[in-house]
């Protein structure tokens, strides 16, 4: 049996999705006060900034590593080595594992969107 107290259709109108907000509820009959409610974004943090001398080093690093954009290299699904990788070269730089893949990623999307403006402005 679901024991959370039930909201009024007001209420669940006033949230927004993705925002932080935290809410105090009153309490209901026989229960002492309820913890506070946050709800969170999944919207991830945008990486570290990084210095223009940091990301031609990071560029020029990754160029050498075909294991992260190369289909047909022995090592292209090798997951665990490619986050050995990232997490050792993160260090260099100061950033996280992760942090330095979503940089990439981003920068690989941001490319690829280049990319496709320029095919699809050759046809017109």
């Amino acid at each position: 049996m679901d024991n959370r107290p039930k909201r009024s259709m007001d209420e669940a109108a006033s949230f927004e999705i993705g925002s932080v907000t935290s809410l105090k509820e009153e309490p209901t009959q026989g229960e002492e006060e309820n913890e506070d409610y946050e709800f969170v974004s999944k919207r991830r943090r945008a990486p570290g900034s990084l210095s223009a001398a940091n990301e031609q080093h990071l560029a020029d690093w990754f160029a050498e590593q075909p294991c992260f954009w190369d289909h047909c290299d022995a090592n292209f699904r090798n997951r665990g080595k490619k986050e050995r990788m990232l997490a050792k070269k993160a260090v260099e730089v100061g950033m996280t594992g992760e942090d330095l893949s979503s940089w990439f990623k981003s920068m690989r999307t941001g490319y690829g969107r280049l990319i496709d403006v320029i095919r699809y402005s050759e046809y017109f």
